[in-house]
């Protein structure tokens, strides 16, 4: 913790003298953009489940996981682009298939899945208390 102290105590002198100061630091107050990227975060993750409920009324779960996921990737693949990040080397490509496939792909069929019948307010909790029941 010594280490830390000491490097924020560095950088802090160095904004002192006028050059940019590293953000979040300890005791740092956030930034108007911070709150604003945090509501819209909370309002974005909040209305998911609504949402998806809704979107259950003219889609099957499969159709609303496969369009969802193809939206994702659209944007994910605009933003790689503008921002030149590099392609995988293909012996990452398995561990990205399976991470992909069992992290999202799985989680939102069964997600849309369990929506057909469960209220989106249950949904949402059951989401929210995975990892309390995970560290059990």
């Amino acid at each position: 913790m010594a280490a830390l102290s000491t490097k924020s105590a560095e950088v802090r002198e160095r904004a002192e003298d006028g050059s940019r100061k590293a953000p979040g630091l300890p005791g740092d107050r956030p930034s108007a953009r911070a709150y604003f990227a945090l509501a819209v975060t909370i309002l974005a993750w909040g209305s998911a489940f609504v949402a998806i409920r809704v979107a259950l009324r003219g889609y099957s779960p499969t159709e609303l996981s496969v369009l969802r996921m193809g939206m994702a990737a659209a944007v994910l693949a605009a933003v790689a682009l503008v921002n030149r990040i590099r392609i995988p080397h293909r012996r990452d490509l398995p561990h990205i298939f399976l991470v992909g496939l069992t992290g999202m792909t799985l989680y939102h069929l069964l997600l849309n899945s369990g929506e057909v019948d469960v209220p989106a307010g249950t949904a949402s909790l059951l989401v929210a208390t995975a990892p309390v029941f995970a560290a059990l």
